[in-house]
């Protein structure tokens, strides 16, 4: 599917995009919007810039009562991350990533937790070595 709604993307993506600019959108909306970016797989590899900070919003505001939309915005870069070169925004998806490990409590943090792991460990491996830099950024996290 990924390659034949590749050519729609510069129309369908904006629209998409304008849910999470929406104050009144609903968990929902918002889960069903990152399943459908899933779907474009690599499609959507040269549109990442426009949609990451859709991602890092959700990623931001798991410790606020909105681990539904959080969860599916770190499985959508999971996915992405199997299927596309995500290094070049490793930064930008690793440091909320981590501090929302921190802020995570109650129902569904440890599939949340899981889920993110997942992230950090995907990125790992496509970072390989470089890796390396964002190790004191996990740390000073996971030892607060």
């Amino acid at each position: 599917m990924a390659a034949e709604f590749k050519r729609f993307l510069p129309t369908v993506l904006p629209q998409l995009l304008m849910v999470f600019g929406d104050q009144y959108r609903s968990q929902a909306t918002e889960v069903k919007v990152f399943h459908a970016m899933m779907a474009f797989g690599t499609g959507l590899e040269e549109y990442l810039t426009l949609c990451l900070p859709a991602f890092v919003s959700a990623i931001e505001k798991a410790g606020n009562g909105r681990m539904d939309a959080a969860r599916a915005a770190v499985r959508t870069l999971v996915h992405l991350a199997k299927i596309t070169n995500v290094t070049e925004y490793a930064a930008r998806i690793l440091k909320p990533l981590v501090v929302s490990l921190g802020q995570v409590s109650g129902s569904g943090s440890e599939e949340y937790r899981s889920i993110a792991v997942d992230a950090i460990i995907t990125l790992a491996v496509q970072l390989g070595g470089d890796f390396v830099v964002f190790m004191p950024t996990i740390q000073q996290v996971c030892a607060a």
